[in-house]
């Protein structure tokens, strides 16, 4: 069983996957979100080819957990994404995860431009890996 995270922006959409064992997450790269279609086209592709069971998706709540302007695109967008995939679609609150990436690349003192390509991917596997510390403290999780 693998899974997939994704940390949907503007711009990009940062991409991470489990490994087999669901050990851990892991970034993968990015997609350039461009038109939706073309988007949701290599997401499905990826989810296929990786044989993915299920789709975590971060939902960037605001700090008083609401929806805001961004929560809004993101949710329209896993509409989409939910038509296009026959996988189920997982809904995450992603507070926070773009800060501590960038946190922790600043930290390994990460050039600019370097950290600006790894941010997206590294925001995916963040919001991947709490939704797995998630069902393992669950004991939802046979690992």
């Amino acid at each position: 069983m693998v899974m997939m995270g994704l940390d949907v922006g503007d711009v990009r959409i940062g991409v991470a996957f489990t490994d087999k064992l669901l050990f851990a997450a892991h970034p993968y790269g990015v997609i350039e979100r461009g038109e939706d279609e073309a988007a949701i086209e290599e997401i499905s592709r990826l989810a296929q080819e990786k044989g993915v069971s299920r789709i975590v998706v971060g939902i960037p709540y605001t700090l008083r957990g609401e929806i805001g302007v961004q929560g809004d695109k993101v949710r329209r967008f896993i509409e989409l994404l939910k038509r296009r995939v026959e996988v189920p679609v997982i809904e995450w609150d992603e507070r926070m995860t773009t800060a501590a990436a960038d946190r922790l690349l600043r930290a390994l003192e990460m050039p600019g431009r370097k950290r600006r390509r790894l941010l997206d991917q590294l925001s995916a596997a963040l919001i991947l890996q709490s939704y797995l510390d998630m069902l393992k403290n669950r004991g939802e999780l046979d690992v």
